[in-house]
């Protein structure tokens, strides 16, 4: 008997606990509560697929900015050989002296292997896609406004 009042006790309590689940589901439920969630997800949902599409659109303008750079990178690479093919030239037909020749192909040696250094950053920048785009624009101008300086001066001493 005993065992039969235990039992006769729990159950009641059992009862109001089950009961107490049950209505509290009740008003989640009239209160809109899945609704809530669900719009609360599509709301979570939207934010992220904006956020991905902010950071394609990004992605996108960091490539075109690093096709840029290596296209300036090999312009400025092609008018510096062209450059050196010139005062070679103008070396050979004794337009330089030897000692101008040696400081402005110095110069020149310089410059590209600036421009080849950078080339080769712009590429691990693509490959590793942690771009520092605005050094490297501030130093592609540099070195481009060099190339002009170092194209000035080989006109000059070319009489130019």
């Amino acid at each position: 008997m005993a065992k039969y009042r235990s039992l006769i006790v729990l159950l009641p309590a059992l009862a109001v606990a089950g009961c107490s689940t049950y209505m509290n589901q009740r008003a989640d439920l009239a209160a809109g509560g899945p609704q809530q969630r669900v719009a609360q997800a599509q709301s979570n949902y939207n934010a992220a697929v904006a956020t991905n599409q902010n950071l394609e659109d990004q992605r996108l303008q960091i490539e075109r900015d690093i096709e840029r750079n290596e296209k300036r990178i090999s312009a400025a690479q092609a008018d510096l050989k062209q450059t050196n093919a010139q005062l070679a030239d103008a070396r050979a037909k004794k337009k330089v002296s030897e000692q101008q020749y040696a400081r402005l192909k110095s110069e020149s040696d310089k410059l590209n292997g600036d421009l080849a250094t950078l080339d080769l950053q712009v590429q691990n920048d693509r490959a590793s896609g942690s771009p520092e785009l605005a050094a490297k624009e501030a130093r592609l101008k540099e070195l481009e406004r060099r190339k002009a300086e170092l194209d000035k001066a080989i006109k000059l001493a070319l009489g130019g």
